[in-house]
């Protein structure tokens, strides 16, 4: 571990434990995603994906995890004092929503950290998704200095716990 995670990993694991203990068999997986997962920023969104059996509707989200948000919020705000300006930027999905092709799962099949997920569920998502990968030739391209993945138009459609099921 280095760089930021020495500092982070601790804050999540930590405050994971309360969010299992309110939302129990509901709680699926949780992500870390995006830059913090590459390379140490020192003022950046942390992205962090919470995979749920099940939501309220997408208008009743932002209060579904409030609480547990200002906690993590409030841990970050004291790294501060080593130089870091981080806030935490959350996606909730329901598993129906998870299971789905997304085009952020591109980049989440090398550079993500699990911290918790019930039944390998999240990575058995990665799983149907490097499997797409590889099916499409997908790939990550240098256009003007910045990576940027080529891929077919996708069918939003696409299952990808159904593509693990295939292929085991």
């Amino acid at each position: 571990m280095s760089g930021l995670e020495q500092w982070i990993d601790p804050i999540f694991s930590e405050s994971i434990a309360s969010l299992r203990a309110k939302h129990d068999e509901n709680l699926l997986s949780v992500v870390r995603y995006g830059s913090t997962t590459e390379f140490i920023k020192y003022e950046t969104d942390v992205d962090l994906l919470l995979v749920f059996r099940k939501l309220p509707h997408r208008r009743e989200r932002h209060t579904f995890v409030s609480d547990w948000e200002d906690l993590v919020n409030s841990r970050l705000m004291l790294l501060k004092s080593e130089g870091f300006q981080l806030q935490l930027s959350p996606m909730l999905r329901s598993l129906e929503e998870a299971r789905r092709w997304s085009k952020i799962y591109l980049d989440m099949t090398d550079h993500s950290v699990i911290y918790f997920d019930a039944g390998n569920t999240f990575r058995r998502i990665l799983a149907g998704m490097d499997s797409w990968i590889k099916q499409h030739a997908a790939s990550k391209q240098l256009v003007n200095g910045m990576p940027v993945w080529k891929y077919p138009i996708v069918e939003t459609e696409v299952d990808l716990l159904d593509r693990v099921r295939c292929v085991q």
